[in-house]
């Protein structure tokens, strides 16, 4: 009798090990379906079908960063990943966004670039708030299990790849499900913190914001001051700006240039 009560108490440690085992092996790598039962829930979280009703997210900030201060304003459309801000910090001013076919930034002087390439999109995946709706956007998900902050907070997290673009990883809070940290991965991992959530008509948006490649004086850190769901716009808010007109031009046949000076402020 001794050995048969032995017997099944080796079973049930075996039996329980095997069940831990595995369970930890779920938490690990749970997977697509996770993933999106995951985003499902932090969807939920941040105002659910009211989001179904947003086509156009325009909010202000102020803006924090390297001793300087300015303000921040942005456009989002979280269906189709496009976005853009504008923005003044200190002496300096400019411009981003995607458009949906590439990135774009405009300089302090008004000089516009494009990028085509999709990699540059990572930015556009928390600007637009893309990561709530990969579905429409083409994002493959895989849930990569509960991991800490530096605070001891535990998160569920969700890896997305949008197409030909840089890994992202997105951080749903264990107890909440609202979103606390979006990672852009690269060579130097690009960390965003969502803080500080506010209901804007039915919307939960992140009050703080804090934006770092890891080097403290280097960080963005935005505050919201006003946000508004869809209202009218003029033009297309996502397109970027008119080039600036070039201050320099060459004459056929003349070896001298001619600059065109432009008061400002």
């Amino acid at each position: 009798m001794k050995s048969v009560r032995m017997i099944g108490l080796v079973l049930g440690l075996l039996l329980g090990a095997s069940a831990a085992s595995a369970q930890g092996q779920a938490r690990a790598e749970p997977g697509p379906d996770e993933a999106h039962r995951l985003l499902t829930a932090a969807r939920l979280a941040t105002g659910g079908p009211a989001w179904e009703q947003l086509h156009l997210l325009h909010e202000r900030f102020k803006v924090a960063a390297g001793g300087l201060d300015g303000t921040v304003e942005s456009w989002a459309d979280p269906a189709h990943g496009r976005y853009s801000s504008r923005y003044v910090l200190g002496p300096d001013r400019g411009a981003e966004g995607w458009d949906g076919h590439g990135s774009w930034t405009a300089d302090w002087s008004g000089r516009v670039h494009r990028f085509d390439d999709k990699a540059e999109n990572g930015t556009a995946v928390w600007q637009s708030f893309a990561y709530l709706f990969p579905e429409r956007n083409g994002f493959a998900v895989h849930a990569l299990g509960r991991r800490r902050d530096e605070s001891g907070r535990n998160f569920e997290v969700v890896r997305m790849m949008p197409p030909g673009g840089a890994q992202v990883e997105l951080w749903l809070d264990a107890e909440t499900n609202l979103p606390g940290r979006i990672v852009v991965k690269g060579a130097t991992d690009f960390i965003v913190t969502l803080a500080d959530y506010r209901d804007i008509q039915g919307v939960k948006l992140p009050g703080t914001v804090r934006a770092s490649t890891g080097l403290l004086r280097y960080d963005h850190v935005t505050s919201l001051d006003s946000a508004e769901i869809d209202p009218a716009a003029a033009g297309d808010p996502f397109a970027a700006p008119a080039p600036a007109p070039v201050d320099y031009r060459f004459a056929p046949g003349e070896t001298r240039s001619t600059s065109l000076l432009t008061p400002n402020g």
